[in-house]
C-alpha cells in the first residue's frame, strides 16, 4: 500500500541582495531602529512632563513665602478645604483660570485643614476665600463662590495683557 503523497512545498525564490546592499544593511537598519526608539522616548517623556505640570500649585506654610510673596508674577490664592461643597464648586473655575492665564498668573491652593496658620495670618474666616497677591502684598480679596467672569475681571486688573501672535 502506498502512502498518500503530500503536495510538494514550493521554495520561495529569493533574489539575493547585491553586495553593496548587503554591506550597508547591517548598519542602516539598526540605526533606523535607534532613531525610532529615540523619537518615541522623547515623545513619551514630553507627554509625561506635560501631564505632571499642574497649572495649580499646592501652597503650604513652607513654600508660601517663595511661591506667593516673592513671585515675579501676580498670584491668585484659593483658600479651600476638601469637605467644603462651595469650594468644590469653585475649583473648576480656579483650574480654568490657571490654564488660561498660564505664564502671566500663578495660581495656588491652600488647604486650610493642613495650613491653619496661613488661614489665620491672612484672616480667612470663611471658605472659599480667594486673594490676589502682587509684589508681595495682597491687592484683592473676595469670599464665596465667584463666577468665572468675576474672577477674570479681578485678575485682568493685575495681569499683563496676553500677547497675540
Amino acid at each position: 500500500m502506498k502512502k498518500p503523497s503530500r503536495p510538494k512545498r514550493r521554495k520561495s525564490k529569493r533574489v539575493p541582495a547585491k553586495k553593496s546592499q548587503r554591506r550597508w544593511s547591517w548598519v542602516v537598519f539598526p540605526a533606523l531602529g535607534l532613531v525610532v526608539i529615540a523619537f518615541l522616548s522623547f515623545m513619551l517623556k514630553s507627554v509625561i512632563q506635560q501631564q505632571q505640570r499642574d497649572p495649580v500649585v499646592a501652597i503650604t506654610s513652607d513654600n508660601f513665602q517663595r511661591e506667593v510673596l516673592k513671585s515675579d508674577v501676580p498670584v491668585l490664592v484659593d483658600f479651600w478645604a476638601p469637605w467644603c461643597g462651595p469650594c468644590r464648586m469653585f475649583a473648576p473655575t480656579v483650574d480654568k483660570i490657571a490654564k488660561d492665564y498660564a505664564g502671566r498668573l500663578k495660581v495656588g491652593k491652600v488647604n486650610i485643614d493642613d495650613n491653619r496658620d496661613l488661614a489665620t495670618s491672612w484672616a480667612v474666616q470663611a471658605i472659599p476665600t480667594a486673594m490676589i497677591f502682587k509684589d508681595g502684598s495682597m491687592v484683592q480679596k473676595w469670599v464665596g463662590v465667584s463666577t468665572e467672569d468675576e474672577v477674570r475681571n479681578a485678575v485682568d486688573h493685575f495681569v499683563s495683557p496676553k500677547i497675540k501672535t
